[in-house]
């Protein structure tokens, strides 16, 4: 129970700093680590590489909005020398996402259309009618 208080006041230690975009979100993510049953310095670990990207997205302009799956790749990219210290960076920022979608603050992605030879005929016959039969 102790280990869960350090992840919930290092949320709240951050999130008083005024840590960027994610600021708001870090005492209910804190909580969802800890219902998943990260405790001590793991838990508080996630929350810092949260907090580190919460800085990274309001120095770059990149609001709570915005955030989506290229933003954490840029945010990756950038900072590859530094995250390269740290374990689990992916499964952490897959499981902020996850957390976001579910509370609401950022939109789930849209699903990706995969184009079949179907879609491709249809669309070459559509051009054909209007460029060759004036349909």
């Amino acid at each position: 129970m102790v280990e869960n208080c350090q992840i919930r006041s290092a949320a709240a230690r951050f999130k008083r700093s005024g840590c960027g975009p994610l600021g708001p979100h870090l005492g209910d993510f804190a909580e969802r680590l800890s219902e998943q049953g990260y405790i001590g310095q793991t838990g508080v670990k996630k929350i810092g590489l949260v907090v580190f990207l919460s800085r990274w997205l309001a120095r770059n302009g990149v609001g709570l909005e915005s955030l989506n799956e290229q933003s954490i790749a840029d945010f990756t990219e950038s900072q590859r020398e530094l995250l390269s210290r740290r374990t689990q960076v992916q499964h952490t920022l897959c499981q902020l996402m996850q957390y976001l979608r579910e509370s609401g603050a950022i939109p789930s992605p849209l699903p990706s259309v995969v184009a079949t030879g179907v879609d491709c005929l249809l669309d070459e016959y559509g051009e054909f009618l209007t460029n060759e039969r004036g349909l």
